[in-house]
């Protein structure tokens, strides 16, 4: 398990290990590039900043997302499942 916090100021950068349970908060003055694609599942709190976000194919959710300075990818093109500023790959 991988449980991250992003301090402010500073362009947050966390690559998850293959396999593993991946948790990134972001910190809404900067921006945060999290690739969790090789994940058993990801978690992410963008805080509403320009966030993007590389998940495995299904177990990931990222919160405080808004469309336009989040970007969010299921796998290597796949598309999330939006509600609000919420983005999901099933």
């Amino acid at each position: 398990t991988c449980d991250y916090d992003c301090f402010a100021g500073s362009l947050c950068q966390m690559q998850c290990l293959p396999g593993s349970n991946c948790s990134t908060t972001c910190d809404d003055t900067s921006p945060c590039n999290v690739e969790c694609a090789g994940s058993a599942s990801c978690n992410v709190d963008c805080q509403g900043s320009n966030c993007d976000i590389t998940c495995p194919v299904t177990g990931c959710t990222v919160t405080n997302c808004p469309q336009g300075t989040c970007d969010v990818t299921c796998g290597n093109n796949g598309t999330p499942t939006r509600n609000g500023d919420t983005a999901t790959c099933p």
